[in-house]
C-alpha cells in the first residue's frame, strides 16, 4: 500500500494551505467510504486492542496516528487557523483517540497541546466515559505522565484520593504511583489504601525509610502536623444548651 507520507508531507510549504484543506475534507468521511488507515500508516491504537464501542473508530481516519501528528506540528505554526478546524472535530468525534495521540505525541510543556492534554486526561481519571480503555493506553504510552496529572489533580482537590486510589488499582500501578512526589500525596494514598487493605503500612513505611531516609521521615512528619493543625482550625460542632 502506498505511504500516508504522499499526503501529510510538508513539501517546504508549497500548497500547504490546500493539504491542510484536503485533508480537512477527506476526515468527514465514514470510515466504509474513505479511511486513511488504507494507506500505510501508524495506528494510534492497534484495532485489535479496541473494545466494541470503539469498532468504527477504529477503523476510520482518526485512528491514523501519522494524521494527528502532521496536526500537532501545525498547530504550533503560522497554520493554527488552517488545522483547528480538525482538532476542533477530533475533540467532538473522537476525544479518546485524540487524547492517546497526544500521550504517543508527547508535546512540550507550556504549550497549549500539553493544556489540553492534562485537561483531558484528568476528565477520564475522574471517571468520564471510556476512561478503562483511555487511561490503560495512556499507563502504556507515557506511564510518567499519567502519574503527573493524578498528582496535579491531588494537589488541586484532596478529596479526589478516592478516585485516585481506584485508578491506580484498576491499572495495577499502586507500587508505581506510591514512589511519586511530594510524598504528602503518596502518604494519603498510602493511608487510603491501607484502610481498604490494599496495602501494609507499617511495611510500606519502613521500606520507604530505608530507601529515602532522612527526606521521607521529616515528610511524614511534616504531614502529621497539617493534619494536626487541620483539626485545630476546623470548627467545632455547637454543643447542645442544657434546658433548665
Amino acid at each position: 500500500s502506498t505511504d500516508i507520507s504522499i499526503l501529510l508531507k510538508n513539501h517546504d510549504g508549497k500548497n500547504i494551505e490546500n493539504q491542510i484543506s484536503f485533508l480537512s475534507w477527506l476526515m468527514d468521511f465514514q470510515y466504509d467510504r474513505f479511511s486513511l488507515l488504507r494507506f500505510k500508516c501508524r495506528n494510534v491504537v492497534s484495532p485489535s486492542e479496541c473494545p466494541a464501542t470503539h469498532a468504527e473508530t477504529a477503523l476510520s481516519s482518526w485512528n491514523c496516528y501519522d494524521m494527528f501528528e502532521f496536526v500537532f506540528e501545525m498547530i504550533g505554526s503560522k497554520y493554527f487557523d488552517l488545522v483547528k478546524p480538525i482538532f476542533e472535530k477530533a475533540t467532538k468525534k473522537c476525544p479518546d483517540f485524540l487524547c492517546i495521540a497526544l500521550t504517543t505525541f508527547s508535546p512540550p510543556w507550556n504549550s497549549v497541546l500539553k493544556e489540553i492534554l492534562i485537561k483531558l486526561c484528568s476528565g477520564y481519571i475522574m471517571g468520564q466515559q471510556s476512561s478503562n480503555f483511555v487511561l490503560s493506553k495512556i499507563w502504556q504510552k507515557n506511564p510518567q505522565f499519567l502519574i503527573l496529572c493524578m498528582v496535579e489533580l491531588h494537589r488541586k482537590d484532596p478529596l479526589s484520593c478516592s478516585r485516585l486510589l481506584d485508578v491506580a488499582l484498576d491499572l495495577k500501578m499502586l507500587n508505581s504511583i506510591l514512589t511519586a512526589k511530594p510524598y504528602s500525596f503518596a502518604i494519603d494514598l498510602a493511608i487510603l489504601a491501607s484502610r481498604r487493605q490494599h496495602l501494609n503500612l507499617e511495611k510500606w513505611v519502613a521500606e520507604v525509610s530505608n530507601d529515602k531516609s532522612s527526606t521521607f521521615q521529616a515528610s511524614c512528619l511534616e504531614y502529621i502536623h497539617s493534619k494536626l493543625d487541620a483539626c485545630r482550625t476546623f470548627p467545632k460542632a455547637p454543643q447542645s444548651q442544657a434546658h433548665l
